[in-house]
């Protein structure tokens, strides 16, 4: 599963980090070596997912199943769409 790091808090005093948590993942990532199982955590990343996804796209369960081949530029583009993996 990837996540992205703690966020630094820009409004903390000058010379001072504060961490804030991190943003909650939109997407559950498995990585089953030959294909990559990519489940939406909510309704917001399913219907992205839904738009966005080729129609012949395999599923397993709620999974979009994807090459790790396309897997990077999949990556690319949802983090381009402001989701969290």
């Amino acid at each position: 599963m990837f996540h992205v790091p703690a966020h630094k808090n820009t409004d903390a005093p000058a010379g001072q980090v504060v961490n804030a948590p991190a943003p909650s993942p939109d997407f559950r990532v498995y990585n089953a070596g030959s294909i990559v199982l990519l489940t939406p955590l909510n309704a917001a990343a399913r219907a992205h997912l839904e738009e966005t996804m080729p129609e012949d796209c395999a599923m397993h369960g709620n999974a979009y199943a994807i090459e790790p081949r396309y897997f990077d530029a999949l990556v690319a583009d949802l983090r381009d769409a402001d989701f969290v993996l």
